[in-house]
């Protein structure tokens, strides 16, 4: 396996710029817990899933990224002054990272509203060693050999007939956010110590 790995920094630095730190600079640990950023079009929609990941503590898993994209990721200027260090891998191939999730016996889970994909309520995490998930194209959602990496879909139910698909970047929140949320690792110190009880 050819993976690299790394923690992108991403926001405004003293210098106005971001930067790419080594994986030992990442604070806490993501490990267990990936999102993978595959076929995703736009830089703005792959560095607020760099953010979203960052605040669940997931590592992100890049596969197939064009040469400019990390690039593009750490230098966004989109995240107005906030700095955030993401822990990351880059695969050259879905293949490559399923391999890799295999090894480490983690569960991969399409997010897209198919047939066969269990509503995110529905969803058992508790039998599933940590977690992968998997968010389609902005347009067009997930390809078929995305498919056939994955494991498991998910879809997030909807209560009103507003909209047929969520963006890319809220259904990723959501299903992060709910993850993290069943699972009790969502709760920082500062949440714990702000928790009211009604």
């Amino acid at each position: 396996m050819s993976s690299i790995e790394g923690c992108i920094q991403i926001g405004c630095t003293d210098d106005a710029e971001a930067e790419v730190c080594s994986a030992s600079h990442v604070g806490g640990s993501s490990s267990d817990r990936y999102l993978v950023i595959n076929n995703i079009s736009k830089i703005k929609n792959i560095t607020n899933l760099c953010l979203i990941a960052g605040a669940c503590n997931f590592c992100v898993l890049f596969v197939q990224p064009s040469e400019t994209t990390l690039e593009e990721t750490v230098r966004s200027s989109f995240l107005a002054c906030r700095n955030l260090s993401v822990q990351h891998l880059v695969f050259s191939t879905l293949e490559e990272m399923k391999t890799y999730l295999v090894g480490k016996q983690i569960p991969l889970v399409g997010i897209e509203i198919m047939e066969t994909a269990i509503s995110m309520k529905a969803f058992n995490y508790e039998q599933k060693r940590g977690i992968a998930f998997m968010p389609g194209n902005e347009g067009m959602g997930l390809t078929p050999k995305q498919k056939n990496v994955c494991s498991h879909f998910m879809y997030i139910p909807q209560f009103g007939a507003g909209t047929a698909s969520l963006n890319v970047n809220l259904a990723t929140s959501i299903v992060l956010n709910d993850y993290c949320s069943r699972v009790s690792l969502s709760l920082t110190k500062e949440d714990h110590d702000n928790q009211v009880n009604i």
